[in-house]
């Protein structure tokens, strides 16, 4: 059995007959579970959550060369005008950041809805289709960034946060104004956390991190956003996260924004993860981020 034909095993038989796998075989051959359980980590999820299309209509469609395919680029408002990115998370795509088009491009701002490789409208990335990494994700953001130019302001949601934060620190992205919505927590807690939900025996568990870095080329170290502030190269930014958030602890926010002197932190309740990017009061105080002595109107 290859690894394409292991994954669509593993999918149609659960969660329950997956644990159960990799509980025997991280005892029995524990460098094979290890491999395996690190692509299953690059597997997209599929959520109804993430499919929410909340764009106003249909924007102008872009292909951007991507390192295996198109990566796809849909924008509002009018070419020239300060540009702000609306950057998904894991497994989502532009569409669900749509209630913000309308108020930017209202404000005068060109606003590019972002897909990156294996998500949305994009192509399969390296690692295939309804396959990507976090590494891959940045990737992409940057090859668009260059393509779009940089940015008046990003909006980001979940991972998409960390990508954001990423390439400004990096020095690949320029940007005066930063809203994260319901940024992703540390994740080697997830990374540990995924590891004993498989039941991995403790050596396959132990190997179970630099095999993740190792396929997704990229360390987990660079994806602390904590971290990333703490170089000061990231611009003041507007936090927002629910307390309901049943993806992404609220606990997640309170740390980043303990640690980032120039984070302000706004919370909800009852919007949890997704709802949270369609709701009129956090769509408001997003746009009243980006525009903020901002001169793109006049």
């Amino acid at each position: 059995m290859n690894a394409r034909m292991f994954r669509r095993l593993l999918r149609r038989l659960g969660v329950g007959f997956t644990a159960a796998y990799f509980a025997l075989v991280s005892r029995t051959a524990p460098k094979l579970a290890t491999k395996q359980a690190a692509w299953r980590w690059l597997l997209l999820p599929q959520n109804a959550g993430r499919r929410m299309d909340n764009r106003p209509g249909s924007g102008q469609v872009e292909q951007i060369p991507g390192e295996n395919g198109a990566l796809v680029t849909e924008c509002w408002g009018s070419i020239g005008a300060p540009v702000v990115y609306l950057l998904h998370g894991w497994g989502g795509w532009h569409g669900q950041l749509g209630a913000f088009v309308v108020p930017l491009a209202a404000a005068g701002y060109l606003v590019v809805g972002v897909n990156t490789a294996s998500h949305g409208m994009s192509a399969p990335g390296r690692f295939g289709s309804k396959h990507s990494s976090g590494p891959e994700m940045l990737d992409s953001f940057e090859a668009i960034v260059r393509h779009w130019g940089s940015a008046h302001g990003v909006i980001a949601h979940s991972l998409g946060c960390v990508v954001a934060c990423k390439a400004i620190v990096d020095d690949k992205l320029a940007t005066q104004k930063l809203v994260l919505v319901s940024p992703s927590e540390n994740l080697y807690d997830i990374v540990a956390q995924y590891g004993k939900r498989l039941r991995l025996a403790p050596r396959a568990l132990d190997a179970l991190l630099p095999t993740i870095e190792d396929i997704s080329g990229g360390t987990l170290a660079e994806a602390d956003i904590c971290a990333l502030a703490a170089t000061g190269k990231l611009p003041d930014a507007l936090i927002v996260h629910d307390l309901l958030d049943k993806e992404v602890p609220y606990a997640a926010a309170q740390l980043i924004s303990a640690n980032w002197p120039g984070a302000r932190l706004h919370t909800t309740q009852g919007l949890g993860h997704h709802r949270i990017l369609k709701d009129p009061a956090v769509v408001a105080l997003a746009v009243e981020q980006i525009s903020q002595s901002s001169s793109a109107a006049s």
